[in-house]
C-alpha cells in the first residue's frame, strides 16, 4: 500500500502532446520553459493536481489530459483535488512550483503535434550471479529471442 502525502510527494509536470492516432505523455522538467501553448501540461503534486491547457492546445490533448487526471485520482481513492486552468489563470499552488508564466512557449516552439518520437529498444539483464544484484544493458535495437538467458531477469525498454 503506498500511501501519498503532500509533505513527503516530490511534484512532477507531465507533458501531454499528440493527435488522436499519436498521443504521447512524458515527464518534463518542473518549469516553465519545458511548457508551450500548444500541448497540455499536468502538474501533479500529490494530493493536488492542476491541469493547464496552453491557448492553442488541441481537444484530443485536452480528452488525454483529462483521462490521467481521472486515473491518477482514482489511484488515489478519490482524495486527490484537480483543477483546470486554461492559459495565464492565476492557481497558487501551480505558479509557485513550475515559475513564471512569461517563460512559456509558443505553440511553434512545442513541435508539430504529428511528429512520432524515434525511440531505441533497450534490453536490461538483472542477475545477481555475482552474489549481489546487478542490471546491464545487454542490446540496444532490434532484439532477439536469442539474447535471452533462464538464469536472469530482463527488462525491455520500448
Amino acid at each position: 500500500f503506498n500511501h501519498v502525502t503532500p509533505k513527503e510527494y516530490k511534484p512532477r509536470l507531465l507533458h501531454v502532446k499528440g493527435t488522436r492516432k499519436n498521443m504521447r505523455v512524458r515527464e518534463v522538467q518542473l518549469t516553465t520553459v519545458s511548457m508551450n501553448h500548444g500541448d497540455v501540461f499536468i502538474l501533479d503534486a500529490g494530493l493536488d493536481l492542476v491541469e493547464w491547457h496552453g491557448d492553442q492546445a488541441g481537444i484530443f490533448e485536452k480528452r488525454r489530459g483529462a483521462e490521467i487526471v481521472n486515473s491518477m485520482k482514482e489511484e488515489r481513492n478519490y482524495k486527490a483535488k484537480s483543477s483546470i486552468l486554461d492559459g495565464t489563470d492565476d492557481h497558487d499552488i501551480f505558479w509557485d512550483l513550475v515559475g513564471d508564466k512569461g517563460s512559456i512557449g509558443t505553440k511553434e516552439a512545442g513541435g508539430a503535434d504529428e511528429a512520432k518520437e524515434e525511440s531505441v529498444s533497450k534490453l536490461f539483464r538483472v542477475s545477481d550471479a555475482g552474489g549481489s544484484l546487478q542490471m546491464t544493458q545487454e542490446a540496444e535495437g532490434a532484439l532477439k529471442k536469442a539474447q535471452l538467458d533462464t538464469n536472469d531477469v530482463f527488462i525491455i525498454d520500448l
